[in-house]
């Protein structure tokens, strides 16, 4: 559906017609309304850019509309995923911005147009910023159509005509049906974004959060000691969210923490290793399968 033809749909459906100046303005806060309300995978982009040695604070977009990921990339191209975090997190975490500096681990929304970052970058850093914008308006696109045009145009319709219809002061029992259009309208578009940002939750740093990457020496992987070191620094940076007596607790018996961890992944390993025995013996390779008990 173009900008033509909704313009058309919007006057049938309320029988009234309309100057272009008010047309327009039901659009947009339809489409406002839609953007603000769901997180469409589509509409997406990638940008990069700078942030300076001792600048703790990165400018947005101005069609930023939400956050997907802030990465920091250092010289080799590698990616460090920071974690969105209250502005007051990061005042507290970080409170001399001068003396505490090094790799920015943190971000958060700090005005309409800025993040900062915590702590404070200690060398100059490339960005990327991955987020959800405002697409362009249908009512001034040059293509004369949009996204939504394009792809949901049902939403877009019945949300433009809720907003004519308050405009209108319409009726109640009218208002009430094309709510109903709407909502159901809105809510298949909001189970394609969910399915769609679901199944890239690896690139927000969900699937890296939860699943364990297989880290190797030159010739090993890692052992329980270095897991559970990486398990508790986990531990304690989660309750870095948690009032002030649960994080002082969390940091007062993480070695404790640790060597709980350390005996039962042992005993996880172990565990592991007799399975594995058995299923080699009954298969008929019990050299292995010793070699297996020895480890």
């Amino acid at each position: 559906m173009n900008y033509a033809s909704l313009k058309t749909a919007i006057e049938s459906y309320v029988e009234n017609n309309f100057t272009t100046t008010d047309i327009n303005l039901f659009i947009t806060q339809a489409e406002q309304r839609i953007y603000n309300t769901v997180q469409i995978a589509n509409i997406r982009k990638n940008v990069t850019g700078n942030v300076s040695a001792d600048t703790p604070y990165l400018t947005l977009p101005n069609d930023w509309l939400d956050t997907f990921s802030l990465a920091v990339i250092d010289g080799s191209n590698n990616y460090s995923y920071l974690v969105n975090k209250d502005v007051n997190f990061i005042r507290e975490a970080y409170p001399v911005q001068g003396s505490n500096k090094g790799l920015p681990q943190y971000y958060a929304l700090f005005d309409d147009t800025t993040f900062i970052l915590g702590p404070t970058p200690d060398s100059a850093y490339s960005m990327e910023l991955h987020y959800y914008y405002y697409p362009e308006s249908i009512t001034v696109a040059s293509s004369g159509t949009s996204w939504l045009g394009d792809n949901f145009d049902s939403v877009l319709l019945y949300g433009s005509i809720l907003e004519a219809y308050i405009f209108m002061k319409g009726e109640p029992d009218v208002m009430a049906e094309y709510q109903k259009r709407y909502d159901a309208a809105l809510a298949m578009l909001k189970q394609l974004a969910e399915y769609k940002n679901r199944n890239d939750s690896y690139r927000a740093g969900q699937g890296r959060r939860g699943a364990p990457t297989v880290v190797t020496t030159t010739d090993r992987g890692m052992n329980a000691e270095e897991w559970a070191e990486l398990a508790v620094k986990r531990i304690v940076d989660v309750s870095m969210d948690a009032p002030m007596p649960l994080r002082e607790q969390a940091l007062a018996y993480q070695n404790h923490i640790k060597a709980l961890l350390v005996d039962y992944f042992h005993k996880v390993a172990q565990s592991e290793r007799a399975t594995i025995k058995v299923i080699l013996e009954k298969q008929g390779h019990a050299d292995i399968a010793k070699n297996i008990e020895d480890i």
